[in-house]
């Protein structure tokens, strides 16, 4: 059992090595504005994020089924690595949601100057033409 323990945690720690790597990728992307890149690492990641639920049911289910505590911290310790691998990839994909919030806010900040924009046109169009001779209201 110990065995597909150590091959499981090592395969974990590896997803988890790739999950970062990726998001790592991701990041870049959004800093460059390569749409394609970012595409393709977000892509990746959710292959990559699949294999994360199988693994961590094999190892818990390894782990809740250890016969005896010496076992389970024979467990623990192949796993220890995989937590500062999770770890690193919770913070690689906290800043990526930030970045993520970011652009999105720059985006509706965009919209809402266009939206403005268009609405202050459309204002001094109504406002410039008279009705009567296409001059300049100059009483409003």
């Amino acid at each position: 059992m110990t065995r597909r323990v150590a091959e499981g945690a090592a395969e974990l720690s590896s997803v988890m090595q790739r999950f970062s790597a990726l998001s790592e990728c991701a990041l870049r992307a959004c800093d460059s504005g390569d749409d394609a890149a970012l595409a393709g690492a977000l892509d990746a990641r959710d292959l990559v994020t699949r294999r994360l639920a199988p693994l961590l049911r094999e190892l818990s289910a390894a782990r809740l089924s250890a016969p005896d505590a010496p076992t389970r911290a024979a467990i623990d310790a192949l796993l220890a690595p995989v937590q500062g691998a999770a770890g690193e990839a919770c913070r690689l994909n906290a800043a990526l949601e930030a970045r993520a919030r970011e652009v999105r806010a720059d985006i509706g900040a965009q919209l809402a100057r266009l939206s403005h924009d268009d609405s202050a046109r459309s204002a001094y169009a109504a406002s410039a033409v008279h009705p009567g001779g296409g001059r300049l209201d100059l009483r409003r």
